[in-house]
């Protein structure tokens, strides 16, 4: 009936196919983080003390990244962990001497909390005695305090920065903090795409794409990538952001055979930019074709607009279908049952409005799935509509700030109103009239949540952060 039918498979594939990608770099990354710690110990345990001094002062600079943030520019210690470790004939019981001033100076900045794990990790290092050169055995647990040390002041640097962060958050405004986090979000999109593949990748796939644009025009004084987008919505066909194509690409190293080889990517499928913004871009689809099927379903019942019963009949349809495609929906079984459903709306409601017209039930329920089909003349006129109205939509200005009326009268905003009130909730946003067959108020207010929903999900998201690439 709707998209999700026919992509809620695909979607179940998708999410089960991340768990396990996640679930792999997890162990990947335990891996890599245990080889690294076992050859820093083995570094440290060789007899030889030029191996031990060049292997500390590779973790003497990890741990100055790690602490740089918990520290004033020029302080001591961070100066001690960046400059050449100084020649030793015991550099084991340097570095012990180093981290116990590390360890004094964060001791000074960090919570109380944090107080206990500092001495842990200094009791640690107190723990080792002076030895022998020649003694293998105290020198193996003097290189294993070190890495312990090492790691443990590592984890509370993390912890202490959470702290820090904690701190900064409880004393900054709403806006404050819904600014930084999605500056952050901004940032940390752009280097996850761009860790998988290069920006000239980025630009070609964004290129090949625009270049795939119909010659239909939404509307002139729309950016030629937002027209394209509006085609991708409106056509029926999923929207996807399958980036394998371009992690394939020839641009990425990887010979040619690899490439061709290749899966084709499916049908309407976006460019990365899209990539995070897909899931509502997918969303917003199923939303506009749930106001489609509302608004062909409501062509089969002759009732006088505006009208209680009207209004109850929208408003059932438009439940049932806001079930149907929410975002965690997965059914697989629902659609039939929808339809069945949506076709008891149409007959309870006919008999309502006392239809004169004689239809057998078989007649009418026909005429309710024949409407719901995407190549119904309806179903395309009025979505052709609906997608016209979305582009005059995002060329209309921004709303005037509200006026506060002379007369204040509770309940005087009601979906009951019909046609009127569906002007008002468009107008009072600064949107134009909803479309011919999407006067209902319900229908309207559909309207209004698809322009916000593409408006700040996706075209100011995707312009701050690949303005770049979408405006070039």
């Amino acid at each position: 009936m709707l998209l999700s039918r026919s992509a809620n498979q695909q979607m179940k594939d998708a999410t089960d196919g991340k768990d396990a990608t996640a679930d792999l770099q997890a162990r990947v990354e335990k891996m890599v983080h245990r080889a690294f710690w076992d050859e820093a110990l083995e570094a440290l345990d060789s007899p030889d003390a030029s191996v031990q001094i060049d292997r500390l002062h590779r973790l003497h600079l990890d741990l100055h990244e790690a602490i740089k943030p918990l520290l004033p520019s020029g302080h001591r210690a961070l100066l001690a962990l960046s400059a050449p470790f100084p020649p030793s004939m015991s550099p084991l019981h340097s570095a012990m001497d180093l981290l116990r001033d590390v360890l004094s100076a964060l001791k000074e900045r960090c919570a109380p909390v944090r107080d206990e794990e500092l001495d842990r990790i200094q009791a640690q290092l107190d723990g080792v005695s002076a030895y022998h050169a020649t003694d293998t055995q105290q020198h193996t647990l003097a290189a294993q305090t070190d890495i312990d040390a090492l790691k443990a002041t590592i984890a509370v640097s993390e912890h202490m920065k959470s702290d820090l962060n904690q701190t900064v958050l409880g004393i900054m405004s709403e806006e404050q903090i819904r600014a930084i986090v999605t500056e952050q979000a901004r940032i940390r999109e752009r280097e996850l795409i761009l860790s998988t593949m290069s920006k000239e990748t980025v630009k070609e796939a964004w290129e090949s794409w625009m270049g795939d644009a119909l010659l239909t025009s939404h509307a002139a004084d729309l950016p030629t990538w937002v027209t394209r987008l509006l085609d991708a919505i409106g056509a029926n066909v999923p929207i996807s952001a399958n980036i394998t194509k371009y992690l394939l690409s020839p641009s990425s190293g990887l010979d040619s055979e690899s490439v061709s080889q290749s899966p084709p990517s499916p049908p309407n499928n976006l460019p990365p930019p899209f990539f995070f913004c897909a899931p509502a871009l997918f969303h917003l689809q199923n939303h506009l074709q749930a106001l489609v099927i509302v608004a062909s379903l409501r062509s089969l019942v002759r009732v006088p607009q505006p009208s209680a019963t009207a209004s109850d009949f929208t408003h059932r349809l438009w439940t049932l279908l806001q079930a149907e495609i929410e975002p965690n929906h997965s059914d697989a079984s629902a659609g039939d049952t929808k339809i069945i459903n949506l076709a008891d709306e149409v007959l309870r409601a006919r008999k309502q409005a006392g239809d004169p017209a004689q239809d057998s039930e078989e007649h009418v329920r026909a005429a309710v799935e024949r409407t719901l089909r995407a190549e119904d003349p309806v179903f395309v006129l009025l979505h052709k509509r609906v997608v016209e109205w979305l582009a005059r939509a995002l060329c209309a200005p921004p709303p005037r700030p509200p006026v506060a009326p002379e007369t204040m009268r509770t309940g005087k905003r009601s979906f009951e109103g019909g046609q009127s009130v569906a002007h008002e909730v468009t107008a009072s946003s600064g949107l134009p009239p909803p479309p011919k067959g999407f006067e209902d108020a319900v229908i309207a207010a559909g309207l209004l949540d698809a322009v916000r929903m593409l408006q700040t999900q996706c075209v100011q998201w995707v312009r701050s952060v690949w303005g770049d690439v979408v405006d070039a």
